[in-house]
């Protein structure tokens, strides 16, 4: 019979969800809305006549199962730990109610993230097009420059990873989401410079949007012309190498094609 471990945020750690926590695959499995279906999958489901979204994880294989069962935090605990994390740091992110991983056979199998439901839209559709938000993608500039000051890095900081909140002033703020791979400095110290670009690479917009963002963010950090052109040119080297891995892809998928 399967086994499920779980934990829950002190804040929603009642009776009433911790038995909705206890029966989780089962009403996973049975129930709720899907918003994705890939890889992963995230459902909304209802409780207590509230919306929560939970994500289960890519099922296990074997290997990847023995390593997170005996040697490594899940994605889901990881997930869990670092929504706490961001919060305690003053950053925004769909509160964290509880993770729980579900066994089979002395393995985990499963993880499960539960948070509180956030459905605002992601900066992609206003950023990642021709006639993009100038105000969006420079508030998201200085964001990343919050992240980085307080010491986070956000490793899948792409456009649909990021939700935005448009203020009644005109301006944004951002929660995000995706959250399992994440590093954290010492509060107070920030990351080498190079990881803070490196890391802005994962935006996924194009030239003039990323542009943008980045003149954004060497404002909020009071940098110069030299931290700017230090940033376009890891971005540059970054997109050419995403580039010659994409085309050998392409190439020995069409040799192999040949081949069947």
């Amino acid at each position: 019979m399967p086994k499920l471990k779980f934990e829950i945020n002190a804040k929603y750690n009642t009776a009433v969800f911790s038995g909705f926590v206890s029966k989780l695959p089962q009403v996973f499995a049975e129930g709720g809305e899907t918003v994705y279906n890939k890889r992963n999958v995230i459902k909304v489901l209802d409780f207590n006549n509230e919306k929560v979204v939970v994500k289960r994880f890519k099922r296990l294989g074997f290997f990847r199962s023995v390593v997170y069962s005996f040697f490594r935090a899940s994605k889901a605990e990881r997930a869990y730990k670092n929504a706490l994390e961001l919060q305690k740091r003053g950053i925004d992110t769909p509160e964290a109610m509880a993770y729980a991983e579900e066994w089979q056979g002395g393995r985990m199998v499963y993880g499960y993230y539960i948070s509180k439901a956030d459905f605002a839209p992601p900066i992609e559709e206003r950023i990642n097009i021709d006639d993009f938000d100038v105000q969006l993608a420079a508030n998201f500039g200085e964001f990343i420059a919050t992240l980085h000051k307080k010491g986070i890095l956000h490793h899948d900081l792409n456009s649909t990873n990021v939700l935005y909140h448009r203020q009644t002033d005109g301006t944004y703020t951002f929660s995000l989401i995706d959250i399992n791979r994440m590093d954290f400095s010492p509060e107070g110290t920030m990351p080498s410079a190079v990881s803070r670009y490196e890391n802005m690479t994962r935006f996924s917009g194009g030239k003039l949007q990323f542009r943008a963002v980045a003149e954004a963010y060497v404002r909020a950090m009071n940098g110069d012309d030299g931290m700017l052109a230090d940033m376009l040119e890891i971005k540059r080297r970054h997109d050419m190498a995403f580039i010659r891995r994409y085309k050998l892809k392409m190439k020995m998928a069409n040799l192999f094609g040949e081949k069947s």
